[in-house]
């Protein structure tokens, strides 16, 4: 059996960024994979990193995950990874926020009267 210390552990913290805990102590959610490529892939298949993190988890945190454990990358590509992709996306929705702000200052359409109304006395 694998201790701990021979799991890779998987953490998403409280602003979602999800990346590798090298460490084992890194602050938020974590869920542990032992260091094997067909572990990772038969987790990934079960969808067992998105149940055990409460979250969707991107492709580039997939792949970034994948080369590390086929030993082609570094600790920091995975790290990067998963902050990189939660960027964007806080990008995107400080975007849509300000779009909606635009929107929301635009003073409303005013009918215009044309006098075709009421008219009195008649």
């Amino acid at each position: 059996m694998i201790g701990k210390k021979g799991l890779l552990r998987i953490v998403r913290d409280k602003e979602g960024n999800i990346f590798l805990d090298p460490t084992g102590k890194k602050n938020g959610r974590g869920a542990y994979i032992c260091n094997d490529i067909k572990c990772f892939e038969a987790a990934r298949k079960r969808k067992a990193f998105e149940r055990s993190l409460k979250c969707r988890i991107p492709d580039q945190v997939y792949d970034s995950l994948r080369s590390h454990i086929e030993g082609s990358s570094d600790i920091t590509d995975v790290l990067n990874a998963g902050k990189a992709e939660k960027e964007a996306e806080k990008e995107a929705e400080k975007k849509a926020e300000k779009k909606a702000g635009k929107e929301a200052q635009k003073p409303p359409l005013q009918k215009e009267n044309h006098g075709n109304g009421d008219k009195e006395g008649g």
